[in-house]
């Protein structure tokens, strides 16, 4: 056996180790960063989730209620009916407007817009929570800054003195 190979081979295992260590240390402090995370609803965007949610419970309301309307009950004689066929008219139709249908695409519309929402004010809040990361960074490198250049006059203080009291 050739005794480099084997070096080689140690190496490998402990550089594999440490990047194994080094994971497990960056998941940890992945999921200790994730758990601080505060979200902070606007008005305007609990607005829209409210609109939203009124919506898609009107769609599935009136899902629910086509699907009575069309399977368990007696069209001719049921209230259920009778407000699907009233509803159609006062649309205008020519046929009647199915709630079963209608109630499916208000529920899609709302999805839609509710996730829409989602992403428009989690960009926002990611682009501020970004912001206020470059702005500690540089307050950071600002306060290590001063503090170097205060070692540095204390230093140059401190030989000043020397050179004084020597002479």
């Amino acid at each position: 056996m050739n005794p480099n190979n084997d070096e080689n081979i140690k190496e490998e295992e402990i550089v594999a180790q440490a990047n194994d260590k080094l994971n497990e240390v960056n998941f940890e402090q992945e999921i200790e960063d994730t758990s601080k995370i505060k979200f902070k609803f606007t008005i305007a965007e609990i607005v829209w989730y409210s609109i939203f949610g009124v919506i898609f419970l009107t769609g599935l309301i009136l899902g629910i209620l086509g699907c009575y309307a069309y399977n368990i009950s007696n069209i001719s004689n049921d209230p259920v009916a009778q407000a699907m066929i009233q509803f159609s008219v006062f649309l205008k139709r020519s046929s009647v407007l199915d709630w079963r249908i209608f109630g499916s695409e208000l529920m899609v519309i709302a999805m839609v817009g509710f996730i829409i929402t989602t992403i428009i004010y989690m960009n926002k809040f990611v682009k501020e929570k970004a912001s206020k990361k470059k702005y500690n960074e540089r307050l950071e490198i600002l306060m290590n800054s001063d503090l170097a250049s205060l070692d540095e006059q204390e230093s140059l203080e401190k030989e000043k003195e020397k050179q004084a009291s020597k002479e």
